[in-house]
């Protein structure tokens, strides 16, 4: 029993991993895009207008950072996917997971999700790191935090870049097992 939380790379396959890791393991699942999505709609505001708010909005972005923490707080048995997730406060056992990819393959496979169809690689790998600058500096400013892709802050790491979406699920149940939390075979 515990919060598993789960960051990493744009394009590493966190979404993917977390959702079949919550299933496995009978968890329920919660991602950082889901609370912006819902607090959007609170705000009645577009996706893309409530991201561009959040740019701008300091007090917007700690409060879908406090309603991530609420959550985390009301029960284990919870896989949580965000970039900020495994720096915030959790009253429960926690496993802190980062999923890194190679630039050039991250951006390859954001480029095949339909929001990005009309991107090339290389533009999308331009996207990429002008938002993992943006968010160093904003998580800096925000929470002192000096790199949350720092993957001496992780208890599991695993590079995406050559397996497969089963073989990087397989991988994780193992180290889980090895940190001793109860898995059953993959």
């Amino acid at each position: 029993m515990a919060v598993i939380r789960v960051s990493g790379n744009p394009g590493s396959g966190k979404t993917t991993v977390s959702k079949r890791l919550a299933e496995f393991l009978g968890y329920e699942y919660t991602y950082t895009g889901g609370i912006f999505r819902d607090m959007a709609k609170e705000h009645n505001l577009s996706i893309e207008d409530f991201y561009h708010k959040l740019k701008t909005d300091e007090e917007l972005e700690r409060s879908v950072d406090t309603r991530q923490v609420k959550l985390m707080s009301q029960q284990d048995n919870l896989v949580v996917e965000g970039r900020m997730a495994p720096f915030q406060a959790c009253p429960f056992e926690t496993i802190n997971i980062f999923i890194k990819v190679e630039p050039v393959e991250g951006a390859r496979r954001q480029t095949m999700r339909p929001e990005n169809r009309d991107h090339t690689l290389e533009s999308m790998m331009k996207l990429s790191k002008e938002r993992v600058d943006n968010e160093k500096k904003r998580y800096y400013y925000l929470y002192k935090i000096a790199n949350h892709l720092d993957e001496d802050k992780f208890d599991i790491v695993v590079d995406t870049t050559n397996l497969s979406p089963e073989q990087v699920f397989e991988e994780i149940v193992s180290k889980l097992g090895k940190l001793g939390l109860e898995v059953r075979q993959a």
